[in-house]
């Protein structure tokens, strides 16, 4: 298994948790969730002091998934791939409850947002479409913009 780039006091928690992330994401969902798990591991684990070492390893992984899972719209039936709240609470042998208090901790540690790409999925064309953003692209200078609901997400293409 490749390391996530974290300090070497803390590889062995980010292992363990990359581990579960790697393994739902592999069974229920696809590797683009599991590479956006490993970089919000990868966040956590350069924390100056880590919040990775303290816990349970499987809680903070279905943290992780819910929290990537949230602002890829998981939840909603209308993406692919697609779980339900339960669903991800079933395979990652969590609470629900649990899952979504350590999945804000997670958010609010990092500051992640809709309106922040780093964590977000790409389509086809190599960019962030975020659901509730009008589908309408506009291209120029080789600069790739999507805009909608009061905002552009842009990628150099």
């Amino acid at each position: 298994m490749d390391h996530v780039n974290v300090p070497h006091a803390v590889r062995p928690s980010a292992d363990q948790v990359v581990a579960v992330t790697d393994a739902v994401c592999r069974a229920h969902l696809d590797m683009e969730y599991a590479d956006l798990c490993r970089a919000v591991v990868g966040k956590l684990g350069r924390k100056r002091p880590s919040p990775l070492t303290r816990g349970d390893p499987r809680i903070w992984a279905a943290g992780v998934v819910y929290a990537v899972g949230q602002l890829n719209f998981v939840f909603d039936p209308s993406q692919s791939p697609h779980a339900t709240a339960d669903q991800l609470s079933e395979w990652l042998g969590v609470k629900k409850t649990t899952m979504a208090n350590k999945a804000r901790l997670i958010r609010d540690t990092l500051k992640l947002s809709h309106f922040d790409g780093q964590f977000m999925r790409l389509n086809s064309n190599g960019l962030i479409t975020p659901p509730y953003a009008q589908r309408r692209v506009m291209r120029s200078a080789g600069v790739s913009v999507l805009v909608g609901a009061g905002s552009a997400v842009e990628r150099c293409a």
